[in-house]
């Protein structure tokens, strides 16, 4: 614990640094629109995503430029997922998002590091589940968070938070919401300071392992939430009233920012034997792409690995258990989705929001799950049909 704090305090205080140094003179928002309604956008940003001329958000797409076009001043604050540096030097061009470092300062990062390590959070007990004590099980949980710097991380967009309500007091606030513990945290720092109306966007599928989007109806009278959640379709926002437990006053159905269109539909019958395998996470994704290549090897069908937006094939490469170049029956997807799905005879996927996609386009989708998983990362929760797993 004792390292994960020091490198905690380093890498946080080196990345502050470099935006200081290579952001000087960016602004979050357009000076020449001081009486302009102000929206902040938190979410997440790639070096891919940022490579483009335009701007396009990983989760909530061109909403950034259909708010500046209503004439609201506008401001994007993105956590980096893969190479920093390189992310951050594309950044100093007027239109790109920033980076949540940009915001803190290294005190909070000693603060952070007094809150966590010389007050952490225990639980005494005793808590019952099913006439269960499991006041240890959560404890250990918590201990386990803490030897990986979880509760660090999570601490400290309480100080993004803050240092962003303090310093812009922005009108509204929108961002990504599945209920994990940072956007808690992060909420509970905008809140500290400006009375921002505070909109959840919950951009991903709904599935039985997602649990932080459960709540008791205890619970969601302390959580710290946004004042209104907008849903990707009618099914997620029914789910969250149903099962989350919450208030049905704030939720919204809207639609997804991030996928191909709704009306697109396979015309015609693929020809050929093209499978498009979807990535997750891993480790989930390396276990799933051994076991389809083991299963399939003698096989004759021809692989499409599909990378997740924020993880570049490399990362995956490395970690599986053959090598992708020296297989001709593997390829790696770098077209649009629509232009894949029109190619594949079928989908296989884990827990990927890309199976309702190809359903909707008319595809037979395959649920591979090689693991021993208590609840389900499938999305189609309660759907049977075409569907074979």
């Amino acid at each position: 614990t004792a390292i994960s704090s020091s490198v905690f305090i380093l890498l946080q205080n080196y990345r502050i640094a470099v935006c200081a140094l290579l952001l000087r003179g960016r602004s979050l928002f357009d000076a020449q629109k001081p009486k302009m309604k102000r929206y902040i956008i938190r979410s997440w940003a790639t070096v891919d995503s940022l490579s483009t001329s335009s701007y396009k958000d990983l989760y909530l797409g061109s909403i950034h430029m259909d708010l500046a076009a209503k004439g609201f001043n506008v401001g994007i604050i993105v956590g980096v997922i893969g190479d920093f540096i390189k992310a951050v030097k594309m950044m100093r061009l007027e239109g790109k998002p920033l980076p949540q470092e940009i915001l803190l300062r290294p005190i909070d990062t000693i603060k952070v590091l007094f809150y966590c390590r010389f007050r952490p959070f225990r639980i005494k007990g005793p808590i019952h589940f099913r006439n269960v004590d499991i006041t240890l099980l959560l404890n250990s949980c918590l201990a386990y968070a803490r030897s990986c710097g979880q509760d660090l991380h999570n601490m400290l967009y309480y100080h993004v938070g803050r240092r962003l309500s303090r310093s812009y007091k922005p009108d509204v606030c929108v961002t990504a919401h599945e209920n994990y513990p940072w956007e808690k945290m992060f909420i509970l720092g905008i809140r500290s300071y400006a009375k921002s109306y505070i909109i959840g966007y919950q951009h991903s599928a709904i599935y039985q392992t997602l649990t932080t989007v459960l709540l008791s109806r205890q619970e969601r009278s302390i959580v710290p939430l946004p004042d209104r959640i907008v849903t990707v379709g009618s099914i997620t926002r029914e789910y969250l009233e149903k099962e989350g437990n919450y208030d049905p006053a704030i939720l919204r159905t809207g639609c997804s920012f991030s996928t191909i269109k709704s009306d697109f539909v396979i015309q015609a019958r693929p020809q050929g034997n093209n499978l498009l395998v979807i990535l997750g996470c891993y480790p989930r994704a390396k276990e799933m792409t051994d076991f389809i290549v083991t299963s399939l090897k003698d096989k004759e069908f021809h692989l499409i690995f599909r990378p997740h937006p924020t993880v570049p094939f490399d990362d995956y490469a490395d970690k599986l258990a053959f090598d992708v170049s020296t297989i001709s029956a593997i390829e790696v997807s770098a077209g649009r989705l629509e232009k894949e799905l029109a190619r594949s005879i079928a989908v296989l996927y884990d827990g990927s929001k890309v199976a309702l996609e190809a359903l909707g386009a008319g595809l037979p989708v395959i649920n591979i799950s090689p693991f021993d998983d208590v609840f389900s990362y499938d999305p189609l929760v309660k759907w049977t049909a075409f569907k074979w797993g």
